[in-house]
């Protein structure tokens, strides 16, 4: 599964059943998660004692939730930079 970028934005891959639904769960995870904490960032830990831990902002895990509702429901998904260099 890939996602491409192009100038007019993120053309996310095309997704199956499964796929669809793994997202639907994830989107409706981080934003239960998100109600419920008031907290600045939210660590994302694996069960790897290997593999370090992240800290994410929540505004940014909104903005990962949100993206994740629209794949769901196969909409398009377009980013715009807010200062162009």
């Amino acid at each position: 599964m890939g996602t491409t970028i192009h100038r007019e934005g993120i053309v996310p891959p095309l997704l199956n059943e499964c796929e669809t639904e793994m997202i639907k769960e994830a989107e409706l995870m981080i934003m239960s998660c998100l109600g419920h904490t008031r907290a600045a960032t939210i660590t994302i830990e694996c069960d790897n004692a290997s593999t370090p831990s992240v800290q994410v902002p929540a505004q940014i895990l909104s903005v990962i939730g949100q993206m994740l509702g629209l794949m769901s429901r196969h909409q398009p998904i377009t980013l715009f930079p807010k200062k162009k260099s």
